[in-house]
């Protein structure tokens, strides 16, 4: 018999990412876009990652572009490491703290991929980002 799944937080809009309870272990489920094999990819996260992806949109994206880019390769998947950093950073640093972190990958190995996937799927406004604004790059609905 299969191991229950129980929804913990619903995808924010269409190929955004979910919190599933799985086999009594959360995990952060994000459709990754690879060209011709796109997956979906199932990383370990904690009720404390849960609850803020629950109430913080804005994090919610930009987790989500922030581990799209790592996870389109195999050579760039992130340890166990490096992804605690993710999650630890962009859902509970403070906000300077998170734009600086964004800023760096968008600049760094991301050439700028970062900011224009949350282009494309929340209309945020990409110079704003790259400039280190990332909060206020997001229309507050």
């Amino acid at each position: 018999m299969a191991d229950s799944v129980e929804v913990v937080v619903e995808p924010l809009g269409p190929y955004g990412p979910s919190v599933l309870r799985a086999g009594g272990e959360l995990v952060y489920e994000i459709y990754i876009a690879s060209g011709h094999a796109d997956r979906v990819e199932r990383l370990p996260i904690s009720e404390r990652h849960a609850q803020v992806l629950r109430t913080d949109a804005k994090r919610y994206w930009f987790l989500f572009t922030a581990l799209h880019d790592p996870y389109q390769l195999t050579e760039t998947r992130l340890s166990a490491d490096r992804l605690s950093e993710y999650l630890d950073t962009i859902l509970l640093a403070e906000p300077a703290v998170v734009e600086a972190f964004l800023t760096d990958l968008d600049h760094g190995s991301a050439n700028g991929a970062l900011s224009n996937l949350l282009r494309i799927f929340v209309d945020a406004d990409r110079e704003r980002m790259r400039e280190g604004h990332w909060f206020d790059a997001i229309p507050t609905p």
